[in-house]
């Protein structure tokens, strides 16, 4: 488990990318699951345009976010391995992004600061993480 705080955050995502696409890759598990707060687009637009760039065609993305629907910022950075569901009910309140790859899950916070993402590598909990994320994107 490590923790990144606001000023390593940026350096540790561009750093860390490689680890997870290659760990997605000998896993088989290579597909992102989870939740996209709409802040990180703000944020990150730049390293989300970079990731799609670089990792390998095999990557791919399933998110839900609580963005209102497809706006300016999410159009810009489409691409087709990026498939994405609109949380629009107000009773769905996620508010940073929890996403799992391969056998890591990552918390990472842009909705408030101080910024962070919390990186856990664990085979079960990645797992079983990835199963909620799954069960839940066929709910939606």
């Amino acid at each position: 488990i490590k923790f990144y705080n606001e000023h390593e955050l940026k350096n540790v995502l561009y750093d860390r990318l490689p680890v997870w696409a290659e760990n997605a890759l000998k896993t088989g598990e290579t597909s992102w699951w989870g939740f996209e707060d709409e802040s990180w687009i703000d944020i990150f637009p730049d390293w989300i345009d970079f990731h799609w760039k670089t990792v390998p065609v095999e990557i791919s993305a399933h998110f839900m976010t609580n963005m209102k629907q497809p706006d300016t910022r999410e159009k810009q950075l489409k691409d087709p391995r990026r498939n994405v569901k609109y949380l629009e009910n107000k009773d769905h309140q996620f508010t940073a992004n929890q996403v799992v790859l391969g056998d890591y899950i990552l918390y990472i916070m842009t909705s408030e600061k101080p910024y962070y993402m919390i990186e856990i590598n664990d085979r079960v909990m990645a797992h079983n993480f990835r199963e909620v994320f799954k069960m839940l994107w066929n709910k939606i």
